[in-house]
């Protein structure tokens, strides 16, 4: 009678390990990696002691923008500091908050990182605010949490024209999602990211394109990765990953193509004002 109960309660769980696998966000087979390690919780960076004191007043500091010249052609920058890798992709392709930040001064000359404070809160930050896209499937690692989805879990991506991000409401929605976080764990973080689109946002307002400038812009700019709907919870980039998102073109370009070869829906968003 045990081996007959044991039996049954066996095929029930069966049937809602199948009946999940249905349903959108359902639990999959424990060998898909979607499933092993998607959402895990990051180890909480330590700032308790009185020595990121200084870093935690920054942020209720205006941030004076990151000097990017004029004359720089930051478009092809941005490709410079994060282009393309060879497709389709054999190996993972990454581009993160720290490393990007790093190149980005180095390319334009701005002496951001010349600041101790921003050594200091860059080496916190450290490889989280990451993404990743390889033959796998694709991983954002934010702040606190690590999220990866295989690519058989990816259902539809969502993508906006880079040049119409930084021209339009891109970059203020930057600045408003890390205003809406109160006390992210990092101190002095939202001060440099500030700093950052700050200087993004004045090197755009100094310059003047003429019409086959920005025509040129949008088609050589490429597009950049919002969000990717998936079963389960759908991944939205917003705050610092957007902005990861936005000046790491070789990203968002081996995402989109992957995900076109595999036949996975890709939508550009049209701008929401310009």
């Amino acid at each position: 009678m045990k081996d007959l109960f044991r039996a049954a309660k066996d095929a029930a769980g069966d049937l809602v390990g199948k009946a999940q696998r249905l349903i959108p966000g359902g639990k999959s087979d424990v060998d898909d990696p979607s499933d092993d390690e998607d959402d895990d919780d990051l180890p909480q960076v330590d700032v308790d002691d009185s020595d990121h004191e200084d870093l935690a007043r920054l942020d209720e500091q205006d941030a004076e923008p990151m000097a990017i010249d004029t004359n720089a052609s930051l478009f092809d920058d941005l490709r410079a500091i994060d282009p393309t890798p060879p497709l389709p992709l054999t190996d993972a392709h990454e581009a993160g908050f720290t490393s990007l930040i790093r190149r980005l001064d180095k390319v334009e000359g701005t002496g951001l990182t010349d600041q101790a404070v921003v050594r200091r809160i860059l080496d916190l930050v450290g490889d989280r605010l990451s993404l990743s896209v390889g033959p796998d499937g694709i991983t954002v690692r934010g702040l606190l949490r690590r999220r990866r989805t295989a690519w058989n879990h990816v259902e539809h991506l969502t993508f906006g024209g880079r040049y119409d991000l930084v021209r339009s409401d891109g970059l203020t929605k930057i600045i408003d999602d890390v205003k809406a976080r109160v006390g992210l764990p990092i101190p002095g973080l939202s001060w440099l990211i500030r700093k950052v689109v700050n200087g993004i946002a004045n090197w755009l307002e100094k310059r003047i394109f003429t019409a086959e400038e920005i025509e040129s812009l949008k088609e050589t700019g490429g597009n950049a990765l919002l969000a990717v709907q998936r079963r389960g919870r759908d991944i939205e980039l917003s705050g610092p990953l957007l902005l990861v998102s936005i000046i790491a073109p070789g990203f968002s370009e081996a995402v989109e193509q992957e995900a076109r070869a595999r036949g996975i829906a890709v939508d550009v968003e049209s701008p929401t004002g310009a």
